[in-house]
């Protein structure tokens, strides 16, 4: 039986799981990987993971690929609270918008990685913080719940984005920095403070917004 803290890798690609299992093999974990939301739900059940790595969008075993992954994340949730519960859930994904990393975090992910941009080290990094948690404090239900403010606060940080970039919406910027604003939501819902210039004479309409016994400017 070995005490090594184990990782279970769940991704529908072979590419992917082959390549994540040769990236952290040579760290001191017993790693583990799932190709389906059934089989990793199975797993998850039986086992006790000290990280778990989830992509998104999975195959379920008889259907069309989904966002099965979002199922995964809740079910790691729900047994975070057990005192033989799971360990951190870290998604890494091909796909995502501001909403999918909000919900992300809100199913309690310690972080949000997206495949087109992955630092091979950084991931490494994040994983090895991961399992020191795990070993630290194995019971923990980490939720990133955000206060009406903080609502707020995310939606003029989208908001400001898009008009530092000069365009009306999300929908109109490049590649580019649409995984820039993913990153940013990222950081965001990790509980980072993002500040960022905004070009003089972008408008902001949530500075006109005022409570009750408040003045707008």
């Amino acid at each position: 039986m070995t005490n090594k803290p184990k990782i279970l890798i769940v991704d529908d690609e072979s590419e992917w799981r082959e390549e994540l299992v040769a990236l952290l093999s040579s760290a001191d974990y017993d790693i583990e990987v799932a190709q389906s939301f059934e089989s990793a739900r199975e797993k998850l059940r039986s086992t006790r993971y000290a990280v778990i790595i989830v992509d998104l969008e999975l195959e379920v075993d008889e259907g069309p690929r989904t966002f099965e992954g979002f199922g995964l994340l809740s079910g790691i949730q729900f047994l975070q609270s057990f005192p033989v519960g799971q360990g951190k859930a870290i998604v890494l994904s091909a796909y995502g918008t501001p909403e999918l990393v909000k919900q992300a975090f809100k199913r309690g992910v310690y972080d949000f990685l997206f495949k087109q941009e992955i630092d091979r080290d950084e991931l490494v990094r994040i994983v090895q913080e991961a399992v020191d948690l795990w070993v630290a404090r194995p019971i923990e239900t980490p939720e990133r719940q955000l206060s009406p403010e903080e609502g707020n606060q995310f939606d003029r940080l989208v908001h400001q984005f898009v008009q530092a970039k000069g365009v009306q919406s999300p929908r109109d910027l490049t590649p580019k920095e649409q995984l820039e604003f993913l990153d940013l939501i990222r950081r965001f819902m990790r509980g980072e403070a993002i500040t960022f210039d905004v070009p003089e004479g972008a408008i902001n309409p949530w500075s006109r917004e005022t409570s009750p016994g408040e003045q707008a400017n």
